[in-house]
């Protein structure tokens, strides 16, 4: 068994969430491939995959562009495996912004026509050591307004590290024949 978790991140927090559900994948004795959206392998293709993560971070309320096109292009074998979308963002690091974030993670499948199988906000990071001077300065001015750390000397993960496990023992389970995936929810922890 094998799942393609494909990503596009810009300061590698999605990536690192990518590497943490290939783990739990890998604990439950299924295969992945994490591949960035952006450098894929000439002539890449779903088939031969039987379940597909996708996950992107939002920057300035869009996802990226090289995800998009990922998206446009492969949407088709998307619609015919079980799919789940993880749109990172840090709106979705607490309750004043999780209509947001629940709002950007829907837009996205939607606008692109693909129906994922799960569509599931996931808090970022501050990763205030990769950003240059500017974007430091700036998102330290955003996060003061919204309430999230200011320190600058060092990253800040709101991931919910739990959710990411959570979905790895669903996506295990149901290629193991256990608990099917359901569609668009917050959390894929069972009730």
């Amino acid at each position: 068994m094998s799942v393609a978790i494909i990503y596009a991140s810009h300061y590698g927090h999605t990536r690192e969430i990518c590497e943490r559900l290939a783990e739990g994948l890998r604990l439950r004795d299924v295969n992945s491939d994490i591949l960035d959206a952006g450098d894929l392998p000439s002539g890449f293709s779903l088939r031969g995959y039987e379940a597909a993560i996708v996950a992107g971070s939002v920057h300035y309320g869009r996802h990226p562009r090289s995800l998009t096109r990922f998206v446009r292009a492969h949407r088709d074998d998307l619609d015919t495996l079980p799919s789940a979308w993880l749109s990172v963002s840090l709106a979705a690091a607490d309750e004043r912004g999780a209509s947001e974030a629940r709002e950007l993670a829907s837009r996205f499948p939607e606008r692109i026509g693909w129906q994922p199988t799960l569509t599931m906000p996931v808090a970022g990071a501050l990763s205030y050591r990769r950003y240059g001077p500017l974007r430091r300065l700036m998102m330290r001015q955003i996060a003061r307004m919204s309430g999230a750390a200011t320190d600058t000397t060092r990253d800040h993960v709101y991931t919910d590290w739990d959710q990411i496990d959570a979905l790895a023992a669903r996506v295990g389970e149901t290629l193991h024949g256990g608990v099917q995936w359901r569609g668009a929810e917050r959390d894929p922890r069972p009730e």
